[in-house]
């Protein structure tokens, strides 16, 4: 093992990915290296993380990203996305068409901060299937479908 992965053990939130280049947002990766105080996350654990979280590290010709455990979304798979924690997985409704007979392209609609919560991560409280207003999420692409994650503390109310 590389002397740079033993780094997370001396930082207490501290965890050290293997980036999928691939990925057009490149805020995916496997867990090579997590802190020795932290028992819900293990080495091998393919997460997604905060866009522009992490600091890239280079050592001995390989590149890795350090994280820290507020920063991961959730974790993935070919088939799942599962929230860490107290995020929530949101489908986001979709924008309405023009009151006044304008057709506008899909970028220009203003898309509603209403969605329906689809996944819980373990510290989120039981909104699954519930319609909810929110004040902001981070898009995220899987399997071809859109959604958005967010924090707990991101959603303003229960929309019934």
């Amino acid at each position: 093992t590389p002397r740079i992965i033993k780094i997370a053990d001396q930082i207490p939130s501290g965890i050290i990915i293997d980036r999928h280049e691939g990925d057009s947002q490149n805020n995916r990766g496997n867990i090579l290296s997590v802190a020795p105080n932290i028992s819900d996350l293990k080495e091998g654990d393919r997460i997604m993380y905060r866009i522009y979280a992490g600091l890239d590290i280079k050592h001995d010709g390989q590149e890795y990203t350090m994280i820290r455990t507020e920063d991961v979304d959730g974790f993935y798979d070919e088939k799942s996305f599962t929230p860490y924690n107290d995020r929530i997985l949101v489908l986001q409704d979709e924008a309405e068409e023009s009151k006044n007979g304008i057709l506008l392209p899909d970028a220009a609609k203003e898309r509603p901060m209403t969605g329906k919560v689809i996944s819980l991560g373990t510290e989120a409280t039981a909104l699954e299937g519930k319609n909810v207003l929110f004040s902001q999420g981070v898009f995220i692409n899987h399997n071809g479908i859109e959604m958005l994650i967010m924090r707990m503390s991101d959603v303003y109310g229960v929309i019934s």
